[in-house]
């Protein structure tokens, strides 16, 4: 967890340097869990329990990252205030001595630790880009798949059509056929009743005497129907 970089101004040389190596383990052993969390997974919501060195603390891979980039400006601040107290001592080289070995290992820790972030965040920008391409293959296959169901229903409905189209031009042909046949019909009876007059007289005779019984029966009962009436309202 982040913690506030502590003053160290008025500490003594042997503080300093007891201090810098603290802090120097604990970065080592934190830019070694980041680079295994890195290493085994591909998103920032994956956890580990960190020991020795973290407590046993239930860390985040930001969570470290934040913790590693903390322990970095601690060590520098050391770094400096040593490097003030150098200014008081010029000559002593063992003091020197300790002071650049401070310093390699910050560089040296700077530099992994910059490495595995840019790892990390390359990672992350690379599953950031794989689903995005997931998404839109998946709203592509969507897009295709009713696409597809449209056609489906598109040519049902085609088939449908042709089939009522192949019924119409079905009936159309049986109707033409009746009517050729009720034309030959009536050619074959008009050419029956010219051939014997016979035949056409007789049919007259036979419609005359239809119309006269259908006038008398029409006739019988109108009379019947007024006798009726008058028996009725006398």
């Amino acid at each position: 967890m982040y913690q506030p970089i502590p003053n160290t101004d008025d500490l003594s040389w042997e503080e300093l340097n007891r201090k810098a190596r603290m802090i120097e383990n604990e970065i080592d052993g934190k830019i070694i869990t980041f680079s295994k969390l890195i290493s085994s997974q591909s998103t920032n919501a994956v956890t580990i329990n960190i020991e020795d060195s973290l407590d046993k603390s239930h860390y985040s891979i930001d969570a470290l990252d934040r913790d590693i980039d903390s322990s970095l400006l601690k060590l520098q601040n050391i770094i400096d205030n040593m490097a003030k107290q150098i200014e008081l001592n010029p000559g002593n080289n063992s003091m020197i001595h300790f002071l650049q070995r401070h310093r390699d290992m910050y560089y040296d820790y700077s530099k992994d630790y910059k490495k595995y972030k840019n790892n990390y965040i390359s990672k992350n920008e690379y599953n950031e880009l794989m689903n995005s391409m997931k998404n839109e293959v998946r709203t592509f296959k969507s897009n295709e798949e009713y696409l597809l169901n449209e056609r489906g229903r598109i040519d049902e409905s085609s088939r449908m059509a042709d089939m009522v189209l192949e019924q119409a031009y079905s009936t159309r042909n049986s109707l033409l056929e009746q009517r050729s046949m009720l034309h030959g019909t009536h050619s074959r009876m008009a050419g029956i009743t010219t051939r014997f007059p016979i035949i056409n007289n007789l049919i007259g005779k036979i419609s005359r005497k239809k119309r006269r019984n259908t006038l008398i029966l029409a006739s019988v009962t109108a009379v019947c129907m007024f006798l009726l009436f008058i028996w009725l309202f006398r």
